[in-house]
């Protein structure tokens, strides 16, 4: 006979070490720390064992596991290796699944302690169902006598290699520690893994695989559950050994199940596993049924409205069609004759800012081929803003303000290489300047003063829309158009004022040129060789062109269209705060930080206005983003 009290236990906290001084794993996976939960385990413990179970010299263990573990064949091989002459199956031979909680006692040591052996039926079993089997390991539970006596311990068999990560496996868990041994149990539960029937055993063991991944055991661990270091035959006689000395406790199930039916349990067990009564079934039937009524009125609603839609929807088509009328005949009382549309306004613009981009590209590669190297004494590739000749002057004529980051430098004092400053500056020139001394005045031939009245009087107009005509033109309905009125009084004002004289025209454009090259350019070139350098005809040329084509846009755009409204241009200057729906960053880069604010405007942008009246203001559009430069090009 075999004495369990001089047992070998294992020291290690993985299944593979050396001998142990306790027959558990004090450190549960999935962590191998000890329990967060030692004093509490021992204090729901001590509130158990002082439900008074009746004491005797029997230890009872309770066994558990899926059908078809190898909880039955361990038992019987232990049994049989303590010298009872069990009756079941002897090793090697597959075990008849257990179907009713069984017993067999057997004395161990020198006889003072009696061992008993509860072996249950399996879950996941094909002859009974889950709720079955948890309702007849209750009722034997609750047998008078067991009742009072309690339970010792309680082994969860696992087999070597099936799976933990298993739903069903979570919901019998769930039970275990929600209905049948709660906090009070859970520190008796011992997870013990057998490799009954498996032909080829793995190097990898259940504890590996606990702390490898997550699993329907990890529940457990928090509640103080543990894990067999051995498996087998070893590991059960290790168990066996550091429970005879525990006192049993009373279950809560053994508590509890007095306060409420058996109906009551099996309702909640059943809630566990997942499972649903008739009642519930049909509550959800009739659901089902009330949703696919309210899906069949929300249909009919919606077929309703929506051919209401297409009433409303041939309405407003037969509207549109009338007031298209009207327009052409509010066009043919105005004698208008605009025949230009937004897209050829679009396209103007671009090809604007394209001649922009090329007068700033050329100049740049010309100053830099021919001058960088001769004034610096270095390559090109070299030289900064920072070397500047004049660097003071340069940062008045570009606004730098020291500490901010501008055209000439960074925020940290970094400077900008000198053919791409050339670039953006001269660029950044040429939007403010445009913007500043043509498409900003109500009229760039006149008087800052008479801009400024004239301008105010416009602004009036397309908020009041007052009658300014003896007869003002009306839709077919009789109703005002606004637009129409403001843009009409905005165009006969502007050609007014200047009749496209072609000598003067050619005189106007010159004046500027020169101011654009004697205020913006030349100091430029200046400040950063230190000297007057002269700009090349083929420079001075382009620059007339984009003044030219700006003026005759710009007359265009006042002068002719009435209807489509107001087109403004945009630039920004330095420091102004970076705002998505107006502008849009040069060579912008996802990785780049999100900007806060401009270094300047290297190409224009546009957005429409038109009157309404009735003393709103007027209705804006953005139609294409001013491209502007940020402190990102330092990156």
């Amino acid at each position: 006979m075999l004495d369990i009290g001089s047992s070998d236990s294992d020291s290690s906290t993985t299944p593979t070490g050396g001998t142990m001084k306790r027959p558990l794993s004090p450190r549960p996976p999935p962590s191998p720390e000890k329990s967060s939960h030692p004093a509490t385990s021992r204090e729901v413990e001590s509130k158990a064992t002082r439900q008074h179970p009746t004491r005797d010299n029997t230890v009872r263990v309770l066994i558990l596991g899926r059908s078809g573990s190898g909880k039955t064949h361990a038992s019987s091989i232990l049994l049989q290796t303590l010298g009872h002459n069990s009756e079941r199956s002897p090793a090697g031979v597959v075990c008849e699944a257990t179907r009713e909680p069984c017993s067999i006692n057997v004395s161990i040591g020198s006889g003072e302690v009696e061992l008993e052996l509860i072996d249950t039926p399996g879950f996941d079993n094909m002859g009974m169902s889950d709720t079955e089997v948890f309702t007849k390991i209750t009722d034997y539970l609750l047998e008078p006598d067991r009742a009072k006596t309690g339970i010792t311990e309680i082994i969860y068999v696992h087999r070597a290699g099936d799976v933990i990560q298993s739903r069903s496996l979570s919901r019998i868990f769930q039970v275990l520690t929600d209905i049948l041994l709660q906090g009070i149990g859970m520190p008796r539960l011992t997870v013990l893994e057998v490799h009954t029937g498996v032909h080829r055993i793995s190097r990898t063991t259940l504890f590996d695989e606990l702390q490898n991944r997550p699993s329907a055991f990890d529940q457990l661990w928090p509640l103080g559950a543990k894990i067999a270091n051995n498996p087998d035959l070893h590991g059960l006689s290790n168990i066996l050994y550091a429970c005879v000395s525990q006192p049993p406790i009373i279950l809560p199930i053994q508590v509890d199940y007095s306060r409420g039916s058996r109906s009551d349990l099996t309702s909640r067990i059943e809630r566990s596993l997942g499972y649903y009564e008739l009642g519930p079934v049909q509550e959800l039937l009739r659901n089902r049924e009330l949703l696919r009524n309210q899906e069949n009125d929300l249909r009919e609603k919606y077929e309703e409205r929506l051919t209401r839609q297409r009433e409303s929807e041939s309405q407003l088509q037969q509207k549109l069609k009338e007031a298209e009328l009207g327009y052409s005949s509010l066009r043919s009382q105005l004698q208008l004759q605009e025949n230009i549309e937004q897209s050829e306004v679009v396209q103007a613009l671009n090809d604007l800012n394209r001649m922009i981009d090329d007068i700033g590209r050329s100049i740049s590669a010309h100053l830099t081929d021919t001058y960088v190297s001769s004034t610096f004494g270095r390559d090109p590739s070299d030289v900064t803003t920072k070397h500047s000749i004049d660097l003071p002057a340069l940062k008045t004529l570009l606004d730098h303000v020291d500490g901010r980051s501008s055209i000439v430098l960074s925020s940290r004092g970094r400077g900008m290489q000198i053919e791409n400053f050339f670039d953006f500056a001269i660029r950044h020139m040429l939007c403010r300047f445009l913007g500043k001394d043509i498409f900003r005045p109500f009229h760039p031939v006149i008087h800052t003063n008479l801009n400024r009245v004239l301008l105010t009087t416009y602004e009036n107009i397309q908020q009041e829309s007052k009658f300014i005509y003896s007869s003002p033109p009306t839709y077919t309905d009789g109703t005002l158009a606004p637009q129409v009125l403001a843009g009409k009084w905005r165009s006969e004002t502007f050609n007014n004022i200047y009749k496209g004289d072609q000598s003067k025209r050619e005189q106007h454009i010159n004046i500027r040129l020169d101011r654009l090259m004697d205020d913006q350019l030349k100091p430029l070139v200046k400040c950063v060789f230190g000297q007057d350098i002269p700009f090349t005809e083929d420079d001075s040329g382009r620059l007339h062109r984009l003044i030219e084509m700006a003026w005759d846009w710009n007359s265009q755009l006042k002068g002719d269209i009435i209807m489509l409204g107001d087109f403004i241009h945009t630039s920004f200057p330095p420091r102004s705060q970076f705002t998505p729906t107006l502008m849009e960053e040069f060579e912008h880069h996802s990785r780049h930080p999100k900007p806060v604010s401009i270094l300047g405007t290297l190409g224009l942008g546009l957005i429409t206005r038109r009157a309404v009246g009735g003393g709103n203001p007027v209705e804006q559009l953005i139609v294409c983003k001013a491209t502007v430069l940020t402190s990102n090009i330092y990156l």
